[in-house]
């Protein structure tokens, strides 16, 4: 392990603790994990609705999709009722060399999430990866410094790269198998890096938590055995060094890349679930073309039931995405963590963006928060962005308004129902409300009710206030209003309807 009174740069890595506290918006409260929920400190449910952002990701060079970041992205977030971002990380970045963290990019990290405190945004800091690390496919590949890149002498053919490449299976299975690299294990140094993000962010409220791995790959692990005898042992060295930090915000754990393709396995319940873990699966059900064939072989070697299966091809109907949210939701049930949609996506065609509506109003159903890959991306890569290059939506219209319709941003108690139809444009939200539980905030936009909206809420007892903002896009005029009720004990019922153009007047 790292001795850090002989690291040389334990005196600069102790300056960055002199780090200014971050502002943040009155609404943005420091999160942690309270049973089956994200909650404030007065029980508040936090309904986590937003996007992953890449900005910050280090991409081969011969490859770049990531836009920079303004602090204008994130009040144009806030314009449209979004409240978090999974801030996509690279190793690469953060831990340049073996065992030196780089304070310029933490200072850049903590400049982010800054802008994303003043407008009321949180963040989770993902250390991410695709294809383990860009010096291994002149494609979209990210993650591991090359100094933490050994393919165990196998080839770099990609057929599709996150799954059969050699290269890619060869370095994860040595990471996996926990090399040793100029005197320490791979994994050391990656917790190591987990540890020192822990310890810059422990204290912000605007950082919702850390996510420790983005899709971990088994590399040349059976699955079969895969998750309980080397990804568990694994979290468990990095949730505890989270721990150790002193961060108490949630932690957000990923199934691996073949059990979230196949339905989710009967995991073996691990010591860190009640840690306060975040389960966080990415549901792609329906986005690529062939991965139907694939679940059905690893479905026949791994024997998983058909019921759990969660990347039935989507057909059209909402009922193939239900499979994959009922697995998910049942597995967070079992083991008694909360859970969230780390990434979903897809193009933004007709067809696209009924299966993006299908996936919010599963969110709803279930009840639980959900993160679009992605904010926004260069016009030359794939075009799975939610605004464009410029802050601008005009292109694609609908996308943004199916993330930006009627949804909770905090509850005061335990959230019953969440529903909206988006054909009527009715809204209902019920919920188990205690006196000392908080305020509810609800978000509203004009891309929703152009003409304005009636408000019932029972019981009529319940205070309520108003805050209206006018943002103005390149294209429109759009009027985000946040609703906040009081705080009340027992049932509360709000319904939002669509005022006519004719009533209006």
């Amino acid at each position: 392990m790292f001795v850090l009174a002989k690291m040389p740069w334990i005196a600069a890595m102790l300056s960055l603790f002199a780090l200014k506290p971050l502002a943040a918006d009155p609404v943005l409260f420091p999160l942690h994990v309270e049973g089956y929920r994200v909650v404030g400190p007065d029980g508040q449910l936090a309904w986590l609705r937003g996007a992953n952002v890449n900005a910050l990701v280090q991409y081969n060079p011969r490859y770049q999709e990531a836009e920079p970041v303004r602090a204008a992205d994130f009040r144009e977030m806030h314009a449209l009722g979004l409240n978090v971002v999974r801030l996509a990380l690279s190793l690469s970045r953060l831990e340049p060399a073996p065992g030196r963290i780089s304070r310029p990019y933490l200072n850049t990290i903590a400049r982010t999430v800054s802008w994303a405190a003043q407008s009321g945004v949180w963040v989770i800091l993902d250390l991410h990866q695709d294809r383990y690390a860009a010096s291994l496919f002149p494609g979209e590949a990210d993650g591991f410094p090359p100094w933490m890149v050994q393919t165990m002498g196998l080839p770099t053919r990609p057929v599709y790269a996150n799954i059969t490449d050699p290269a890619v299976q060869g370095a994860f299975t040595a990471f996996w198998l926990n090399y040793r690299v100029h005197g320490h294990t791979m994994q050391s140094y990656y917790v190591f890096a987990l540890r020192q993000l822990a310890l810059t962010f422990r204290n912000c409220p605007a950082v919702a938590g850390y996510d420790v791995m983005n899709e971990p790959n088994p590399g040349l692990f059976p699955p079969s055995t895969f998750v309980g005898r080397v990804l568990f042992p694994f979290y468990d060295r990095a949730v505890q060094a989270i721990r150790q930090a002193g961060a108490h915000q949630p932690i957000f754990i990923e199934p691996d890349l073949v059990s979230a393709m196949v339905g989710y396995q009967a995991w073996p319940k691990p010591r860190w679930w009640h840690q306060g873990v975040v389960f966080e699966p990415h549901f792609y059900n329906g986005t690529y073309r062939g991965l139907g064939l694939a679940q059905a072989a690893l479905h026949s070697h791994l024997a998983t039931p058909l019921a759990k299966v969660n990347l039935t091809p989507w057909n059209g109907s909402i009922s193939s995405l239900k499979l994959a949210y009922s697995a998910a939701a049942r597995l967070a049930r079992r083991e008694g963590v909360p859970w969230l949609v780390g990434e979903f996506g897809n193009s933004p065609t007709a067809r696209g963006n009924r299966w993006l509506a299908d996936q919010v109003s599963l969110q709803n159903a279930f009840g639980v928060g959900g993160l679009l890959w992605l904010w926004k991306i260069r016009p030359q890569a794939y075009r799975w962005q939610l605004v464009g290059p410029d802050g601008g939506w005009q292109a694609d219209p609908v996308r943004v308004a199916i993330m930006a319709s009627p949804h909770p941003l905090v509850v005061g108690g335990r959230a019953v129902q969440s529903k909206f139809n988006p054909l009527t444009r009715r809204y209902h939200l019920q919920y188990s409300g205690r006196r000392a539980g908080g305020p509810t905030r609800i978000y509203l936009s004009s891309l929703t009710y152009p003409h304005g909206f009636r408000l019932r809420i029972t019981p009529s007892t319940a205070s309520i206030s108003k805050q209206v903002e006018v943002w103005k896009y390149q294209e429109s005029r759009i009027e985000a209003t946040f609703l906040t009720i009081g705080p009340a004990a027992g049932r509360v019922s709000v319904t939002i309807s669509a005022v006519s153009r004719q009533a209006s007047r």
